[in-house]
């Protein structure tokens, strides 16, 4: 799972976390992704702002990779910690990273 260090400048920001298969080449990989809650934003979640974890379902194909996608809306100007959860059968990761958000 890859997650980048971003600044925002603009007030919907899309964050992309790839999943890769190298572990298990010969089979297919059922991953939950889950993007942890943080009152500092909003999750645009099937057309609907929350305030609460996201959790996506993914199927990983054998020695290749799938990109989940979450859109946040930030609530504060500043450093807002971003964490994201994968989860399969027979692993699992987390990534915490700042999202720096300027009004500059």
């Amino acid at each position: 799972m890859y997650l980048s260090n971003s600044h925002l400048l603009l007030l919907l920001w899309a964050l992309k976390c790839a999943l890769l298969n190298k572990h298990c080449p010969s089979h297919i990989l059922q991953v939950v992704v889950t993007l942890d809650y943080n009152e500092d934003f909003q999750s645009l979640h099937n057309n609907e702002h929350v305030y609460q974890a996201v959790t996506k379902e993914l199927t990983v194909p054998a020695n290749d990779a799938l990109t989940a996608h979450f859109w946040i809306i930030p609530t504060k100007i500043g450093v807002i910690d971003i964490t994201v959860r994968a989860q399969s059968s027979s692993a699992a990761d987390a990534l915490r990273r700042p999202l720096i958000v300027d009004v500059s």
